[in-house]
Parts: structure tokens; sequence; C-alpha cells
């Protein structure tokens, strides 16, 4: 399974702070059982059946134990409309990839309101455009390119926390912003990091955890290179980037572990006589480990941090007009969901099945125009900044 879930799940829920249960021919610890195996949507109907399921299902460990339990997987993507002028979160079910039906979408008017663009000069809505950081544990984070505004949001309970300002460097100067979202399994917190560029090859990064109302500064990005792209990659306890100096990208990963809040170096794959360009490498995670792609090619690390453990899994032979531009995706049968681009914003999904050796275009339905590329999320009820 592709979802990460490393928060800490009990193997039953007790009922120790909860209302006492109804009379009822069923034990308390099935009626757990059986919910927690439910989707999100009915469970939050069914807070109203009674005083106990309310205080249940509102429970943090019922929801860690839902969130173990959880198979309900959705395929995201955000997009500003500007005939409605506000942001839209479009949500397929993650198995319509399969069939091209789309009936069962979800659209949800991203919170909030009052920071879309009718509030600044049409020439700046670009700045103000979300992109999505990071999908995990059902929670999305979102965040405008060239203004720290970050926004944690749990779609399938509506729940949301704007994260407040931080203090920008004092030679902050205008440009895209790099973000970083995951999840810290030793103190158990979420963690959102931020990379302001303020001059060439320096920068001043901040962290904020979730639960609490502040940003910290932290040692600026190593190496003296810059972040490329505007998310890092979580995998494994740790955001990571590629990183590039002088318009090049370096031969290594820049990992930011969560925990320690320190830097170290992952080498890349050797790619052999063809080093590709900056543009044409990009980060993702399948099966919970670390993927690159590499113009034509998939290769995942199976070992998080060990170079030899390199493996490439899949190369492009379908079509050479277009290049493979992210992973999203790794079904239980091995296939992969992939991404790919003719040019910066006419991208397609395509699916490759490696038994049968097929690699098929998917007329997914994706609204967006600019750098909003789709995350596949579990759902889930937690929030953890409450």
């Amino acid at each position: 399974m592709n979802q990460q879930r490393h928060a800490r799940c009990p193997s039953s829920t007790t009922n120790e702070t909860l209302t006492s249960p109804p009379p009822t021919s069923i034990p308390s610890d099935l009626v757990v059982e059986i919910l927690c195996r439910l989707p999100v949507k009915f469970l939050l109907q069914f807070r109203s059946v009674c005083k106990f399921w309310n205080s249940l299902i509102s429970d943090s460990k019922f929801a860690n134990k839902h969130l173990h339990q959880s198979t309900t997987h959705r395929i995201n993507s955000v997009y500003y409309s500007y005939f409605l002028r506000r942001h839209v979160f479009e949500s397929y079910p993650l198995d319509s990839i399969f069939s091209n039906i789309y009936t069962n979408a979800t659209q949800l008017e991203c919170p909030p309101n009052s920071f879309d663009v009718d509030y600044y000069p049409l020439e700046r809505a670009f700045d103000r455009l979300y992109s999505i950081v990071a999908c995990f544990n059902g929670i999305v984070c979102l965040a405008y390119s060239y203004d720290c505004f970050v926004l944690v949001w749990n779609p399938s309970t509506g729940k949301f926390k704007e994260l407040p300002y931080p203090d920008k460097p004092k030679f902050y100067y205008i440009t895209i912003l790099s973000y970083g979202f995951g999840y810290d399994n030793v103190n158990d917190n979420y963690k959102v990091v931020v990379v302001f560029p303020y001059s060439v090859d320096k920068t001043h990064v901040m962290v904020h955890t979730l639960g609490t109302n502040f940003w910290k500064s932290v040692e600026k990005f190593p190496f003296g290179c810059d972040p490329l792209g505007r998310s890092g990659t979580f995998v494994s306890g740790t955001i990571n980037w590629l990183p590039f100096k002088d318009k090049r990208v370096m031969s290594f990963i820049v990992s930011f572990d969560l925990r320690t809040e320190s830097y170290r170096k992952i080498l890349q794959p050797d790619y052999g006589e063809f080093v590709p360009e900056a543009e044409l490498l990009s980060l993702g995670v399948l099966r919970e480990c670390l993927c690159l792609i590499s113009y034509h090619s998939v290769w995942i690390m199976k070992e998080f941090g060990n170079k030899d453990s390199w493996t490439k899994i899949f190369t492009n032979t379908y079509n050479s007009c277009f290049c493979l531009t992210k992973a999203i995706y790794m079904f239980e049968d091995d296939q992969l969901l992939l991404e790919a681009s003719y040019s910066r914003v006419n991208k397609k999904l395509i699916l490759h099945d490696p038994k049968t050796g097929t690699t098929k275009f998917i007329n997914f339905k994706n609204k967006s125009t600019l750098d909003s590329s789709p995350e596949v999320c579990v759902e889930s009820l937690i929030s953890p900044w409450s």
C-alpha cells in the first residue's frame, strides 16, 4: 500500500474517557472494530446516533485506529476557477482511474474564502494560487508559491487550520518558496517546512509544528545550494529535495530529518552516460519508498539512504514525444500511475502495467492549467492541529 501511516495506532481503542455505551447485544469492542472500517462520510453521520458513538468517533485514539484500517483512497487536485473566482478542490475515487468514469467526483471550495484572488489585482493572480504541498494521513497541505500562506486541511471532515505567518527574513525577496509537509513518528507530530531564498545560494529555513502557534528558524538549506521545485517529498520521517546550484542540478538529494531537524546527503542513482538536466528530474514516493523520475525512467530506493538500493523499475518506450514528470501511485498489482508531459502545461496521466508491458493514457479530469499535479491520499479523521 503506497499510503504511509506512521501515526501510532493502538491495537484497540479504550473507552475509559468515553460516555458509557447504551445497552446493546453487540459488545462495545466489536462496535469499535466495525465502525473503524467504515468510510469517513458515514462516521460523521453516525455521530448523531448516540452520545457514546459521538464520543467514540470524536476520540483521537479512534481516529488513529481508523487511519490504520482505512482503505479508501482518493486522487485529488486543486485549481483556480476564474469563472467562480475561487479555488476548487476536486477529488475522485482512485478506482475511477481504471473506469474513466468521473460521476463520483467531489468538488469542494478550498478554505478560507477570504484569501482568494478577488482580494488581489488580477496581474498578481498567479502569485496567490494554491498548490498542493503534500497529502499525508488524510491531511492536505496547501500553500501559496510567492507568499507564505499555508493551510492544512482534512477534506473528508472539513476541518482546517490556517498556520500563522512566519517572520520573513530581512533580506527576503519575492521568488518561489519551497515547502515540505510530513510526520515525525518519534515525537508524534506533524510539521511544515518553508525555505525562503534571499540571495544567491543563501536561504532561510523555518519549521512549524502543528498544534503550536509559532515558527522557528533552523539551519539554512545546506551544501551551498537551493531546493528545486515548490515542494519537498516526505518519506521515512524526512523531507527530501533535489538541490541545484548555478542552474545545475547536484548529484545528490538533500534530506531533512523532521525529528532531529538536521540535513544529510543522499546520493542519486548512477544514470550512466546520460545525466539528466534539472527539469527532467522529480522526486516522489511509491509504497513508502523514495522514487526518482529521470526523463523516461523511474527509479526506486528500496532501502532509504542506501545508494546501492536504487533500482530502475520502468523506462518509457511507449512514446518518445513525452517525458515522465511525476510518480503518483503504485497499485497492489504493481501497476504504475504516472504523470507525463509534452510541455509544462500539457500534462497527462498514464498507467503502466508491468505484467503485460503495456502503457496507456488516462483521461483523468484535471482542469488545472498550472502546476497542480494530482495527489493520492487516504481518507481519515485525523486533525493534528486540535
